[in-house]
């Protein structure tokens, strides 16, 4: 056996004493200390899920300094604080460019057929691609059948 598996056996071991499930433990192999791209730790940081804890054997097989443990500490805390400001209804994403009324008087001028859309998108200070959108959303939602 050579040295990289045994090194490897032993990392194993170490995580299964810790409770660490076999399909939970990733490995890097062959990389050295400057190499930031490693796709054992990024497949790793992607599996965690709210509620998890991550395990590393050695903190050098977090991270290769300082600043790379904060980071990849930031990006862990990051995807927890994300998911728990939208739980609380503090992350909201993008804002509409209309309001919904606006929205409808914008599909009623398209269905009158007055104006042409550059006509439009200047008139509510919009792009043609968001025109578009609101007219795509506005037939689907006249296709969808009445609920009663």
């Amino acid at each position: 056996m050579s040295t990289e598996e045994q090194d490897l056996t032993a990392r194993r071991d170490a995580l299964t004493a810790l409770g660490v499930e076999p399909e939970g433990v990733y490995f890097d192999h062959g990389f050295t200390g400057r190499n930031k791209n490693r796709a054992g730790l990024r497949e790793a940081l992607a599996a965690c899920r709210a509620g998890d804890t991550f395990v590393a054997t050695k903190l050098d097989r977090l991270a290769r300094s300082v600043r790379d443990a904060h980071e990849t500490s930031g990006d862990l805390a990051s995807r927890e604080g994300m998911k728990v400001a939208k739980a609380n209804g503090r992350l909201r994403g993008k804002q509409p460019k209309l309001t919904v009324k606006q929205e409808a008087h914008l599909l009623e001028l398209h269905d009158a057929g007055e104006y042409t859309m550059t006509e439009m998108a200047e008139l509510f200070s919009i792009s043609r691609s968001t025109i578009y959108r609101a007219v795509e959303r506005g037939q689907r939602r006249a296709a969808e059948p009445l609920r009663s």
